[in-house]
């Protein structure tokens, strides 16, 4: 029961935070956001250029509003992105941010893939407390009644995944 009221609380001031970092920054403009976006996708066939292509990803979204669900997806391709370039520090920040705006929006499934991916680069760059809240965090979102059985299982399995390799 407290967990569940720790959860509701940080989920409601991270929604809070996103919301004001939108109003700060002026109105959403998906027109911009997708403009660049459509920039990205276009260098993802030049891997020498895959960098900016992330820069550009991670751009966008702020051009978006923050309930649009197209900021999880700009982050996570972002965050693999910085990944395949060997961009660590880059990835975690990247894949820990689109987990925290996929929690505010409440979208609990992209909120529990999205830490447990950050938590694996977070592992690798040695931050293992960074990684256990990040696992923590995912097996308390898995608990969700918001989620169906098999998408339970699948953030488990990857959890069960996560701790064979750390072993």
């Amino acid at each position: 029961m407290r967990t569940t009221r720790v959860i509701t609380t940080a989920a409601a001031a991270l929604m809070l935070a996103f919301q004001a970092n939108t109003a700060a920054a002026g109105e959403p403009d998906i027109k911009k956001a997708d403009e660049l976006k459509a920039q990205a996708v276009q260098l993802f066939d030049q891997p020498a250029r895959w960098m900016e292509a992330a820069r550009l990803l991670e751009k966008s979204v702020e051009y978006r509003d923050a309930a649009d669900a197209e900021i999880h997806a700009s982050l996570m391709t972002a965050a693999g992105i910085w990944m395949s370039s060997g961009e660590y520090s880059r990835a975690y920040r990247t894949a820990r941010r689109a987990g925290e705006n996929a929690h505010a929006r409440g979208a609990v499934q992209d909120a529990a893939h999205s830490f447990i991916s950050a938590a694996a680069v977070a592992a690798q760059l040695g931050r293992t407390g960074d990684a256990e809240e990040l696992m923590e965090r995912a097996r308390l979102l898995a608990a969700s009644p918001l989620l169906n059985q098999q998408e339970r299982n699948h953030i488990l399995a990857r959890d069960m995944q996560f701790v064979a390799v750390r072993g």
